[in-house]
């Protein structure tokens, strides 16, 4: 049950923080604009909706480890070097 839980959670933070990340992609000028023939799509396509993703997914295994207490140092340790750099 406690899978099903950290799912529904990782699924409404996506529907959350991918269209926060698109308006502040537009606010920043963060956007991918075509130029030319080489780009796939015609109209402009923001650039930080992986970085929503890439959060959702590292809080959605903190959350995991937090609550199975398997491998949760491990993980943890790399998620804080990953968020704030190894300073030691």
């Amino acid at each position: 049950m406690k899978y099903l839980y950290m799912f529904i959670l990782a699924a409404l933070l996506s529907f959350i923080l991918t269209p926060l990340a698109k308006k502040i992609a537009y606010r920043l000028n963060a956007i991918d604009v075509p130029k030319d023939d080489r780009r796939l799509h015609k109209k402009p396509i923001p650039r930080l909706g992986g970085l929503a993703i890439f959060f959702i997914l590292f809080n959605s295994i903190n959350m995991l480890c937090w609550k199975t207490r398997r491998f949760g140092w491990y993980i943890n340790r790399c998620n804080h070097n990953c968020y704030y750099g190894n300073y030691r």
